[in-house]
C-alpha cells in the first residue's frame, strides 16, 4: 500500500506541476453560467438542471444508509455526494460566481475522500488533510481566479485509479472504476457541448442536464465498487481465519475413547 500511496503522491504533484508550467491561467468564464435550458418549469427557474441533481441525493442517502464500509471517509464520501446534489440546486436556481462556490465546495469533499478510498487510507488526519487542500482550490479560485488547481484536484482521483491499478492487490472488482472513470469523461464532455447537445434533443434536453445523471451513475458504480470490496476484505478475513476442529462434548469424546480402547484390546471383552 505504501507504493500506491507514493504512486498517487507523484500523479498529483506531476499533474499540478504540468498544468502550471504548460497551461495558462484559467480564469472563471462568466459565460459559464449562460446554460443552454434556462426553461422554467412547475415554478422552477433553470428547472432540468435543477431536478436533474436528484441523482445526487439519491446517491448519497442510499449510501450512507446501505455501504458496508462504515469508516469517516467512506460516510464523508456519501455525504458529500448528498450536499453536492443540494448545493448544485442551490447554484442552478440562480446561477452566479456567488452560488458557484456552494456547488463546487461540497464536490472537493466528495473528490478528496474518494482519493482516499482509492488508496484505501482510513486515517481521519488525512481526510482533514485532502479536504482543506480541496477548500484550498476554491479560496484560490476566488482570490486568483485560477481555476488550474481546482481542476487538478477534480481529476485527481480518476488519475491516481489509473496508476495505482497496477500496483494493486486484485481485491475486489475493478470494473466499476472503469466505469466511473468513462462517466467522469462523459459528464465534462456533456457539460463541454450544453448547447450543441440541447440543439441535437430539439430542446428537450441539455448536455448540462446530462451531466449531472451520468455523474450520478458514476457516483452509483462508486457504491458498487466499495460494497464489492468489502465483500472481499470479509471473504479474505475468513480464509485467514485458522481451521479448528469443532468442539467435542465431553460425554461423546469418553463414549469414543472406550470403544477405541474395546477394538484395540479384544481381550478385555467378555461375554456373559
Amino acid at each position: 500500500m505504501r507504493r500506491v500511496t507514493l504512486a498517487a503522491a507523484a500523479v498529483g504533484v506531476t499533474a499540478l506541476l504540468l498544468a502550471f508550467l504548460f497551461v495558462p491561467g484559467t480564469p472563471q468564464d462568466p459565460r459559464y453560467h449562460d446554460f443552454a435550458d434556462q426553461r422554467t418549469m412547475l415554478g422552477i427557474p433553470n428547472a432540468l438542471n435543477v431536478l436533474s441533481n436528484i441523482g445526487f441525493v439519491i446517491v448519497g442517502v442510499f449510501g450512507l444508509l446501505t455501504v458496508r464500509r462504515r469508516d469517516a471517509i467512506t460516510l464523508t464520501f456519501f455525504a458529500g455526494m448528498l450536499a453536492t446534489g443540494i448545493g448544485s440546486s442551490i447554484y442552478h436556481l440562480n446561477p452566479s460566481d456567488a452560488t458557484l462556490v456552494v456547488d463546487r465546495l461540497p464536490m472537493t469533499i466528495a473528490f478528496a475522500s474518494f482519493f482516499l478510498l482509492l488508496l484505501d487510507v482510513r486515517s481521519t488526519r488525512a481526510l482533514l488533510l485532502m479536504c482543506a487542500l480541496g477548500i484550498g482550490t476554491i479560496v484560490l479560485w476566488l482570490t486568483l481566479n485560477d481555476l488550474r488547481p481546482y481542476a487538478v484536484f477534480q481529476a485527481l482521483p480518476i488519475l491516481a485509479f489509473l496508476v495505482t491499478r497496477f500496483f494493486r492487490d486484485g481485491r475486489g472488482a475493478e470494473w466499476p472504476l472503469w466505469f466511473v472513470t468513462a462517466g467522469y469523461v462523459a459528464a465534462k464532455l456533456c457539460e463541454t457541448w450544453d448547447r450543441p447537445i440541447y440543439a441535437a434533443f430539439d430542446g428537450i434536453v441539455s448536455g448540462h442536464t446530462l451531466k449531472h445523471l451520468v455523474a450520478a451513475l458514476a457516483t452509483f458504480a462508486v457504491w458498487m465498487w466499495i460494497q464489492d470490496d468489502a465483500e472481499g476484505r470479509i471473504g479474505g478475513d475468513a480464509k485467514a481465519l485458522p481451521h479448528t476442529q469443532p468442539a467435542v462434548p465431553a460425554q461423546d469424546e469418553a463414549r469414543t475413547i472406550a470403544v477405541a480402547d474395546a477394538i484395540s484390546s479384544p481381550e478385555r471383552l467378555t461375554t456373559t
